[in-house]
């Protein structure tokens, strides 16, 4: 993508782990109709600022299936599965930990394939940090720094994260945040 400084920008891509790639692939045997997109916020680690002391693995399903989806995955993994994060639900279970969030994901979402797995794109992921409870930790300053550098290495599209942002009802916070960065 073409910035008006005639610099070019990096297209953010998640790159599944293995494990991550597996437990996709274990949903989609089981429900294989059902629309899931699942990634690391280890993907996220070069945004941050402060680098957390845990890891989550947030999976996005269809409001309807999340009790299924989160019954199977304590079937597929052993780590703790996490329902209906309340926002301080990880702050207490998470530190050292490596922990498996099922959120409801919003229709129209902006995912994308990425080596076979269905994985959220950078807007998706810079509008959820400022909604979602599993990721609440990473809100204030810290979203801050995330979309500064998010901005700054890659390309993002702006109508792409403002729709977004809108059927998350969070456009004036995004809009408040791109500029403060922009000052």
């Amino acid at each position: 993508m073409l910035y008006p400084t005639g610099a070019f920008k990096s297209i953010f891509r998640i790159n599944p782990d293995d494990a991550t790639r597996k437990l996709f692939n274990d949903l989609k045997d089981i429900l294989p109709y059902s629309e899931i997109s699942i990634w690391n916020t280890e993907s996220i680690l070069p945004l941050m600022h402060d680098i957390p002391n845990f890891s989550l693995t947030i999976v996005g399903v269809e409001r309807l299936l999340a009790g299924s989806v989160a019954d199977a995955l304590e079937n597929l993994t052993d780590r703790l599965v996490i329902r209906d994060a309340e926002k301080d639900i990880i702050s207490r279970f998470a530190p050292g930990r490596n922990l498996v969030v099922v959120t409801p994901q919003v229709s129209q979402a902006p995912v994308e394939m990425e080596d076979g797995v269905v994985c959220p794109t950078l807007e998706k992921i810079l509008v959820d940090i400022l909604c979602d409870n599993a990721l609440h930790a990473l809100t204030g300053s810290e979203a801050y720094a995330i979309y500064s550098a998010a901005l700054d290495r890659y390309a993002v599209n702006r109508k792409t994260l403002l729709r977004y942002a809108g059927r998350r009802n969070r456009t004036e916070e995004v809009k408040t945040i791109l500029k403060e960065i922009e000052k």
